[in-house]
């Protein structure tokens, strides 16, 4: 799929498709649709086509809602078959076509051609660029925000995490600090960077990228730094905020979970959570903050019995269990919501995540693919994190 931003988080959704007069699909939402003419061009592609309407705005400008397509060509080839136009928060992007409709059943005036399911683009964008909006304001008041990063090694999945980290940091306009330390650096001088950081002023957040070599104490080095600057959110101090409903920086894969819920619409209060994976890192803190939101929450793990019966009980289904596509169509229910943590290669050395995304996205009501799924939220909610560090470092020189 191309995308003029590849921090972009995707969603597949089924939805029921209504085929308007001009034949042209459109998302239905049960409202009143207008259809108005346009021409774009993104990534090389030319788009003529419709923008959907509907509760008095216009999709262009409309966050959850994407735009129907009448024809896309690319160097003079008609591919309009072949791919969705998404526009949102104003941004034009094109993805593949993901599946073809042909039952009756699965849509709305159906009139015997075959209709696809779009894919809904949801982000990482959003909160990036909400973050972008927010940082852009402070440097034109001259203030500026910093994330230190600090890596022990050149361990090639921490380089592309740090590497994607610096990326989203220039994006939103973050200065991003970084220690890039040899493998055999020392406990005490990582804890001497640590310190440094620490009473740095121009320094906002810090993030130590995990795993660290095995000659180092990482507990040690997550203790040490400063809560007000842990956006990273595994300081005991943050971890405990987090259990009792405080204020503090939640760590950015659990919140960023929760965040891909509530932007999708996706209601949990009331509805049965399943989380594969106790680690401190996700399993056990996203079952915290779902819980926090009115959801019954089941934690599974190695020892569960009965482990594919506990997961088709889901309304949710969070995978975050560590195993190259365990979880299949046998462990999920029709219609469940399934948040994807996973990051592994398979068999043929491709990044996949703990759920074999082939085999269930027919089957549910979304899915998180990976790549491209929960990893940019999580990058996301580094990013907010940090901009939340200098508001609080703020309100407390001025004593609020």
């Amino acid at each position: 799929a191309d995308s003029s931003n590849d921090l972009y988080a995707t969603w597949v959704k089924k939805t029921v498709i209504e085929v308007t007069a001009n034949s042209d699909t459109l998302p239905y939402n049960g409202e009143v649709q207008k259809v108005e003419g346009f021409k774009e061009v993104t990534g090389g592609y030319v788009v003529t086509g419709l923008t959907a309407v509907a509760e008095g705005k216009d999709f262009g400008n409309y966050d959850t809602e994407i735009t129907g397509t009448a024809r896309v060509t690319k160097d003079g080839v008609d591919v309009t078959d072949k791919v969705i136009v998404n526009k949102i928060n104003g941004t034009l992007t094109i993805s593949k076509r993901e599946v073809t409709l042909t039952s009756q059943t699965d849509s709305k005036d159906y009139d015997g051609t075959p209709l696809t399911r779009p894919e809904v683009t949801i982000t990482g964008g959003f909160v990036k660029d909400e973050v972008k909006e927010e940082v852009a304001q402070l440097k034109a008041e001259g203030k500026d925000i910093a994330l230190a990063v600090i890596q022990v090694g050149a361990d090639p999945a921490s380089s592309v995490y740090v590497r994607n980290k610096k990326r989203a940091c220039e994006y939103v306009g973050i200065e991003s600090v970084s220690y890039e330390l040899p493998e055999e650096t020392t406990q005490e001088e990582l804890m001497a960077i640590v310190d440094k950081c620490n009473k740095d002023p121009k320094i906002n957040g810090i993030l130590v990228q995990l795993p660290l070599p095995k000659h180092l104490d990482e507990d040690e080095v997550l203790l040490a730094i400063d809560p007000k600057k842990d956006v990273d959110g595994f300081h005991p101090v943050s971890v405990g905020n987090m259990v009792i409903g405080e204020k503090g920086f939640l760590p950015c894969t659990p919140a960023g979970v929760i965040q891909l819920l509530k932007r999708s619409g996706v209601e949990i209060d009331g509805k049965e959570c399943v989380v594969v994976g106790r680690s401190n890192i996700v399993g056990k803190p996203v079952a915290l903050l779902c819980l926090q939101k009115n959801a019954t929450v089941t934690i599974a793990h190695s020892k569960t019995k009965n482990l594919k019966e506990v997961c088709q009980r889901a309304d949710v289904l969070i995978a975050a269990v560590g195993r190259a596509k365990m979880i299949n169509s046998d462990y999920v229910k029709e219609g469940a919501v399934v948040l994807d943590v996973g990051i592994n290669r398979d068999e043929n050395h491709k990044l996949c995540g703990d759920v074999d995304y082939e085999d269930v996205k027919d089957l549910v009501s979304y899915i998180t693919p990976v790549p491209g799924g929960v990893g940019p939220m999580t990058i996301a909610m580094l990013l907010e994190n940090t901009y939340k560090a200098y508001q609080q470092r703020e309100e407390h020189k001025n004593g609020i």
